[in-house]
This record gives structure tokens, sequence and C-alpha cells, in this order.
């Protein structure tokens, strides 16, 4: 079942087939309503069930839905208490009817964002509803919001002893400014004021992505029920505050701990951490080491980072004598690791000697790869990181190895690919033999696809494609192009044929690298993207190629326009409001957001 704006869609699911009365159309808002309640196995459960059933659906699929079944799930709709919001990737029709149905008491999970499919939509759905009728709320994320709106919602975290989890991300203030300006900062309120939220309430898992600098600020109320934090980045002495105000912490993931080499701390500190994510971390393992002897009780530790291969080839002669000795709980140990070649050949058998011991393969039984990506990286990761929140990116015919036999392990490990990153344009370099094995290796799980082009698709590609991956599990697909236009126009032949396999696609991404002044026919392009596309993200930078793409794509939640490299400022500007004077015009009702990156447009269609 699947609900559009104000038209409700009922799907031919069981619960449609088993009317046994007609169906009459609400003349008000044009949705489906049952005349006598429903026979059949559905609306025949317990509510119980029927609570644990909807547990497992999103809130537009039960209130634009569902309730209009029968009055039996309407009843049930209505006495469901349990309810999570997710308008992050919502219409802006959908918002206001969820809003006007449901009770905010009856809501335990909020997430709000002005990200690019809604820019403005918090203070949206501010202006439909008072957030302090919210009186159960245990969840609230919010995502890319202003001063003002940090305020209000800040005002209620403070007061409503109900929230749990608050996740907290404030958007660049880079309005046409440099955004590797030292003077670049977020979006926010007082920091003062989300310091004594998190102080007075009952949080037990806060999420930002405050950088150091700003941390300072924050750092750090004692929280004696804070037990999950993520934030984005902290030094050494940040860190360590952290964990001595934060006693009952279990969980933390950070971007990455700034390491100043050439000051030494004499702070020490035994904090019963459970789990420790590093997920940008630039220095080397080694340099992490007293920070790492702070938290001896680690069971999961996470490390995604950037090395000289010589560096982590020195290292890993090093890495199982101290995780030995000092981490006897530790039983995940999750790495990805991006190593800068120096010279060639790199020793990469050495590398992989150093994992091949009887720690990591009998006693630990974590197993690893080398990657080589020539001409000037090679990855190095564990198994367990090919996962649905780290994209891989397919290499066919690169010499890798393994401290595992692959063949065995092979199936497990790529079904826990999520996000494929692949060139469609290189598989003309490969030979049958690789094709052949590379079609037995199957994606099942993967819901990005992100296709990268140098020139025009090969005669086979759309096969080779479907032979990797599932195509009607993919939600998400994103076209990238760095040549010419007629590899473009070649390509949207291709992408149409692709959109009938990708039924469930929702949002595509069709993006240039450079500049590109030529005139390119548009209407090609739109006639191929079909009606389930609800989220568009394109390069585009003339304002009549960006209201050609508005004018045919009549069906779209949200548009992004993406600047591409080559843009001055100014000239960014003038198109923006050339675009938004042009919807203004037309009467259109529509939220925005600009900036020196993009123009983001949430739009009212249905």
């Amino acid at each position: 079942m699947q609900a559009v704006g104000k038209k409700i869609l009922l799907q031919n699911r069981s619960v449609a087939r088993k009317v046994n009365k007609p169906l009459l159309i609400n003349k008000h808002n044009q949705q489906l309503v049952a005349t006598e309640p429903i026979s059949g196995d559905l609306v025949g459960l317990p509510i119980e069930v029927l609570y644990r059933i909807f547990d497992y659906l999103d809130a537009q699929t039960i209130l634009l839905s569902l309730q209009y079944v029968c009055r039996r799930l309407r009843d049930v709709s209505e006495k469901y208490d349990r309810y999570a919001l997710d308008f992050e990737n919502i219409s802006m029709v959908q918002m206001w009817h969820v809003c006007r149905l449901v009770r905010p008491e009856s809501v335990l999970s909020l997430n709000l964002s002005d990200g690019p499919s809604t820019p403005q939509g918090i203070e949206f759905f501010l202006s439909l509803i008072n957030i302090r009728k919210f009186t159960r709320l245990r969840s609230l994320s919010i995502h890319q919001s202003a001063d003002d709106i940090f305020h209000t919602i800040l005002k209620y975290v403070h007061g409503c002893r109900s929230v749990e989890s608050f996740s907290i991300h404030f958007r660049r203030a880079s309005l046409f400014g440099r955004p590797d300006s030292p003077d670049d900062d977020y979006h926010g309120p007082s920091l003062t004021l989300l310091a004594s939220a998190i102080a007075k309430s009952n949080l037990k898992t806060f999420k930002t992505n405050l950088p150091k600098y700003q941390i300072d600020c924050l750092l750090w109320p004692m929280n004696l029920t804070l037990q999950h934090l993520t934030i984005g980045n902290c030094t050494q002495k940040q860190y360590y505050m952290i964990l001595q105000r934060s006693p009952r912490l279990r969980t933390l993931t950070l971007n990455f701990i700034f390491i100043n080499r050439k000051k030494t701390l004499l702070f020490h500190i035994s904090h019963p951490l459970s789990s420790l994510a590093l997920l940008e971390q630039k220095s080397s393992i080694t340099a992490l080491k007293q920070i790492l002897s702070w938290t001896p009780s680690l069971v999961t530790l996470k490390i995604i980072g950037t090395q000289s291969f010589d560096t982590f080839l020195l290292e890993s002669t090093q890495l199982e004598t101290f995780l030995h000795n000092n981490f006897n709980l530790l039983s995940r140990f999750h790495i990805f690791i991006r190593c800068s070649i120096d010279e060639q050949p790199f020793a990469v058998d050495a590398l992989m000697a150093s994992f091949q011991t009887p720690f990591w393969t009998e006693d630990k039984r974590w197993f690893f790869t080398c990657e080589p990506r020539l001409p000037d990286n090679c990855l190095f990761y564990s198994a367990s990181m090919r996962t649905m929140a780290h994209p891989y990116t397919l290499y066919i015919g690169g010499n890798s190895r393994s401290n595992f036999d692959e063949i065995n392990s092979n199936a497990e490990m790529m079904n826990t690919v999520g996000k494929l990153h692949f060139e469609p344009t290189k598989m003309q370099y490969f030979n049958s033999r690789e094709k052949n094995i590379t079609g037995q290796s199957f994606y099942p799980n993967v819901t990005i696809l992100h296709l990268k082009f140098h020139d025009n698709w090969p005669s086979d590609g759309i096969e080779f494609v479907s032979s990797l991956i599932d195509m009607s599990r993919v939600t998400a697909l994103e076209l990238y192009y760095d040549r010419k236009l007629d590899s473009i126009s070649d390509s949207i032949v291709h992408v149409g044929k692709l959109f009938k396999q990708a039924v469930n696609v929702s949002a595509l991404v069709v993006f240039r690298y450079k500049c590109l002044y030529d005139r390119f026919k548009w209407e090609k392009l739109c006639s191929v993207i079909p009606h389930h596309v609800k989220h568009l993200s394109i390069s585009a930078s003339d304002p009549e190629d960006m209201k050609t793409i508005l004018d045919n794509l009549k069906h779209l939640w949200s548009i992004r326009f993406q600047w591409p490299t080559g843009i001055i400022s100014e000239d960014k500007g003038t198109c923006s409001r050339e675009i938004i004077n042009d919807l203004k015009m037309k009467k259109q009702n529509f939220k925005y957001l600009h900036d020196d990156f993009e123009l983001q447009i949430w739009l009212s269609n249905a």
C-alpha cells in the first residue's frame, strides 16, 4: 500500500483482495473508505499482534493507507501508541496529512530534517503542530536546522523528561562563502543551552557533529545517565574529559581524535567503555595507544582511516602484541585503512603475513583482505567492513590477498554489501573469463548503486550490471560523469533500460564533475525518469535547463541542483534567485535553501 499526497492509492495486496464490500471515495479528502468491515486474516488478528505488525510499518502507511481500509484497522490505528515519525524523506503533502492525523501523545520517535529532501522541513513541521504536545517522546533527531528553531527544540528537550535519545546535526554556515575557511562555523543556538539540556535531561544517547573547537564550549556537563555518545571530533584532552565526566558511558563514536605528538599527556583513567569507533582517523594506530589504554574493557573497536602503506606495514607487526596484552575482552575488531603507495612494487604478502598467525585466524577468527587499487593506493579491511554503512567499490581484475579462504567466505561477505561503486565503462578491459567469474559473484542486498562513467556504455552493460546485483532491491541510483556530453546522451538510453529493472528506486543522482556549457537535451533525460523517483539530485548551471527539469518532472517531491565546478558564486546566486522567482510566479507552494554548493527545493507535488 502506498500513499502519495492527497490521493491514497491502495495496491493489490492480500488485504485489499479480501474486501467483500465496495470501497467508496471520500469526497472531502479523496481517500478510500470501506463501507463495512473487511473479513480476512489480517483484520481478524488480536490487537496486540496488529500492534506488532504496525511496529514494522512507517507512519505514512498506517495513517494514510491502512486506516482507510476498514473500520477495524481505523480503530486500531487510532489506539496505536508507538508511532515513529520519520520526516527526512517525505513529501510536503504527506507531512501535512500525517501531522493532521497523528495524536502527538502516541509518538515515541521523531526525526526532523532540513536536509536536501526537505529544506525548511523543521520550520514547516513546527507550523503544523506544537512540539510540546509530544509528551511521551523517547527519541528525537534533528538535522541541519537554524538558530531560532534549535532554541525552541532545545527548550523542549530541557523540559521533557521522557526523551532518552537526542541527535542534533548542525548545518555549516557557508552561504556563498569558502567551505574551507577557518571561520566556517555551524549554525546552532547558544551551546550553553545545549549543555544544560544534556546535563539536566534523562538522556542515555546523544549524537552531534560538533567539531573539537566547539566541543570545548560544551565540555562536558556531568551526566550520570549518558550511555551512548557520538560526536564529530575531539582532542586527546577532550576525550579524557568525556570519559571522566560520563562514568556510565558504554559506546563512543567519533570521526577522529586529534593527536598532538609534541605534547605528552600525563592523564590516566580506566573507564569501562565497551565500544569505540573512529570513523575518519588520520593518525597512525601507534599514536592511539595511550588513549586506547584508557579503555581496557573494550569489546568492540572500529577504526576507519588513512595511512601510508609503509607506516601501516610497520605497525602491523606490533598490532597483535598490543591488542593481546591490553584488551582481554575484545571480541570484534573492525578496520578499514586506505593506504597510499609511494613506491612500486609494494609488499602485500609481507603485510598479510602479519595477520596469518594463530592469534588472528584461530583465537579471534578475524579475517582481513588487502586489495590493491593501482596505481597509488590499496585498501586493507576486515571482512565485517563490507556493510550497509560502508560503500564497497567493485574492482574487477585486482590481485587481492586475504588471511582466509576466499572461496568459502565469498558469499557471506557479498551478502553484507549495501552500497556498490562500479565503473561500467571499464568492462571493455575485462576478458570473458573475468566476466563469467564476476557474474557468479552476486550482491543480493545492494540498495545504493553508484555508477561512474568515463566513456560510453559497453554494449552488454545492462546485462552485466544485472548479473551483479538484484536491481529490484535498489532504492537509490547515482550516475557520475566526467567526460563529454555525448557519453551522457549515449547513457540515457541505457539508464532508461536500467529503470525497467530498478522499479523501487526513489532517489536519483545525476552529476557532472566539470562545467559543460554545451546545450544538452534535458527533455530526453526527463523522459526516462519514472514516476517512482521522488528525489532528484542533478548537476545543472543554466536557469533555462533547471526550469525545463522542473516543468517535465511534476512528480518529484524534492530536487537538488548541484553546481558543477567552474561556476562562480555570483552566477550561482543569480541562478538560484531566478528559479525561486519563477516558482513564486507560478504560485507553487515550496520551500528552499541555497548556498555555494547547491539549491535545494522541497515541492508540494502529490
